[in-house]
Parts: C-alpha cells; sequence; structure tokens
C-alpha cells in the first residue's frame, strides 16, 4: 500500500506539473524577457517550468528538498501574487497525501501488530484452558476412590471435604 501511495503521490505532482506548465510558465517567461531572472543570477529559473517533467522536478526539488523556494517561487509570488494561489495549492494537497500515506502505513502497522497480539493472548487462553481441563481430569480421578471411571455424589461430598484444591 505504500508502493500505491508513492503513485499516487507521484500522480498528482505530475498532474500539478501540466498546470504549472499551463498557468506558471508564461508568467516565469514573462519575467524572463523582463531580464529578470538574469539580474537575479538565477539561470535555470527561466526552464523551471518550461515542460512537464521540467515542472515536476522543480516541484519535487522544492517540496521534498525545500531547494529553489526562495529563488524562485518568492520572487514569483511578489512580482504575480496570482500565482501564489497555485503554490500553495500544491503545497497543501502533496503534503496531505504525503500525511496521509504516512498516517496509512503507521495504521497499518498498527493493526498488524493487534492481530499478532490478539492471537497471541487467544493462544495463551486456549493453553490455559488445556491445562486447567488436565489438572480438572487429574482431581477428578484422584476423588474417584473406586476407579469406576465416574464420581458419585459421595465420593463427590467426600473430596470436597478431603481435597485442599
Amino acid at each position: 500500500t505504500i508502493i500505491w501511495g508513492v503513485v499516487l503521490i507521484a500522480l498528482l505532482l505530475c498532474c500539478w506539473s501540466v498546470f504549472a506548465v499551463l498557468l506558471i510558465n508564461p508568467a516565469v517567461q514573462e519575467l524572463e524577457r523582463e531580464g529578470y531572472w538574469a539580474n537575479a543570477r538565477c539561470y535555470s529559473c527561466a526552464k523551471a517550468f518550461s515542460s512537464v517533467q521540467m515542472a515536476m522536478l522543480t516541484l519535487c526539488q522544492q517540496l521534498v528538498v525545500g531547494e529553489g523556494w526562495s529563488q524562485l517561487n518568492t520572487p514569483l509570488m511578489d512580482e504575480r501574487p496570482e500565482t501564489s494561489v497555485f503554490f500553495i495549492l500544491v503545497m497543501v494537497s502533496t503534503t496531505l497525501a504525503a500525511l496521509n500515506l504516512f498516517l496509512g502505513a503507521i495504521v497499518e502497522r498498527a493493526t498488524e501488530a493487534r492481530a499478532i497480539s490478539v492471537r497471541e493472548e487467544l493462544a495463551k487462553k486456549d493453553q490455559g484452558f488445556w491445562e486447567a481441563s488436565r489438572r480438572l481430569y487429574q482431581i477428578c480421578q484422584e476423588l474417584d476412590q473406586d476407579a469406576s471411571g465416574f464420581l458419585s455424589f459421595e465420593e463427590f461430598k467426600c473430596g470436597f471435604h478431603t481435597n485442599p484444591e
């Protein structure tokens, strides 16, 4: 299930990358035409959202590693405030997906541990039941004075008064 969660997050990032190429790249290219990225000495910023592959790499780099946020996104949001909505949505959705993945893994492990604990507890109870049954059988054999294989009321009453168990 963890693998499927990672695949889901990768697909989510891929979808956001397509939107980044359509929505963010025009703003990035406009800033490139104005010479903003050259002045900021960010030579890779102009290509950051130029294709889905580059957008996915950029988003992974920013969200997973945390690198390049201040160099690319902060100036972009300062110059084009409408892009901040996109980046907030990307951060919230991927963070929730990752949190869901981690929480799912924790719950799955806890459920497995609980199942193992219940099985062990049942095995202990079962063992205790069979030990008690064997001991009861031994006590009944001791109380059976005539060795008939059956306890009469008199044998039971006599054993009640004489047997310490």
